[in-house]
């Protein structure tokens, strides 16, 4: 018999209401491993959304947001390979202790970085449109979007050598953090009616909603790619989005980590197990360039609270990560 323990987790109580709750978490069933968090990292598009209850992203409170993190298993269930004490990363949400299926976590060494290991869903998210955007020697890869997503791009594209990046926002705010822990890159701004003065062969996406698909397609030369990463927030108008696409013959591929294979086919197509473990080569060696990151101590539920209340009104340079 499996006798529940107390655990605290982060839950969104009502509309833009963060708190820390206390609940029962039962132990692992098969298949699964009980793992104690270290580190979780907040997606700010997904958990934003969700948070303001924006279109496409309502969901019925209380709602435990988190799905990137690292910990220490504390208890394997029937049928698992990992084993209490090891470090694993992968699929945990903002709570003390969760129970995860193993097929959503993988080791990890004690000589990685906590921190950026946390951040392994969402690494997996970029590469799998870094991937599809095919980025070649010399490149100019365009990245429209100054968060997390877009952040994380500018330093996936230095790595597979790309000759120009620019980043893209709709403001001046991440300029100086941006120029301080990336690769170097351009920074434009958008301009008030809503064009940027530059045609790349590459163009990631990671705003999410139909305004920056157009200004992506705007951004890209004639024959260029763009990448939509993630979820739009908004329905399109696949009228507008066709004819656009057609005068540019532009090629327009999506990215959601919920296509990714269970198996990896090519390339391309990697399964998310292999993501994870790309991710986590590239920061166990120090080869990925991070965005500047803000730690909270989920001691108490300001603390909760006041991070999801500055991450909206964008108050903290990119993101924050809970530490248990």
């Amino acid at each position: 018999m499996r006798l529940p323990v107390r655990a605290t987790r982060v839950e969104f109580t009502a509309l833009e209401i963060a708190e820390l709750r206390r609940h029962f978490q039962r132990g692992p069933s098969k298949g699964e491993v009980a793992v104690e968090s270290l580190f979780t990292a907040v997606s700010p598009g997904t958990e934003g959304a969700v948070f303001k209850s924006l279109p496409n992203a309502v969901r019925a409170f209380p709602y435990p947001p988190g799905y990137s993190g690292v910990g220490v298993v504390k208890k394997s269930g029937r049928g698992t390979s990992i084993k209490p004490g090891e470090l694993v990363a992968g699929q945990l949400g903002h709570s003390s202790l969760t129970n995860v299926p193993e097929a959503e976590l993988i080791r990890y060494e004690q000589s990685a970085d906590h921190v950026y290991m946390s951040f392994v869903e969402l690494g997996c998210i970029v590469q799998q449109g870094i991937r599809k955007a095919h980025v070649r020697l010399g490149d100019h890869v365009a990245i429209l979007g100054t968060g997390l997503l877009g952040q994380l791009s500018v330093s996936y594209a230095h790595l597979l050598g790309a000759g120009k990046i620019t980043l893209v926002g709709r403001s001046t705010r991440r300029k100086v953090s941006s120029s301080e822990h990336l690769p170097e890159h351009d920074y434009l701004v958008v301009g008030e009616d809503g064009t940027v003065e530059t045609k790349a062969d590459l163009v990631i996406e990671c705003v999410g909603t139909p305004e920056a698909v157009i200004q992506a397609i705007g951004l890209s030369r004639d024959g260029g790619t763009v990448i939509n990463l993630g979820s739009p927030r908004n329905s399109i108008s696949l009228l507008a989005i066709t004819n656009l696409i057609a005068s540019k013959s532009v090629k327009l591929k999506g990215a959601h980590i919920s296509t990714l294979p269970k198996s990896t086919v090519n390339f391309d197509d990697l399964s998310k197990i292999d993501e994870r473990k790309v991710f986590r080569h590239l920061i166990s060696d120090g080869l990925l360039s991070m965005p500047e990151i803000e730690t909270v101590p989920t001691n108490a539920n300001v603390n909760v609270n006041m991070a999801y209340e500055r991450l909206n009104r964008g108050t903290i340079p990119t993101t924050v990560v809970f530490e248990w």
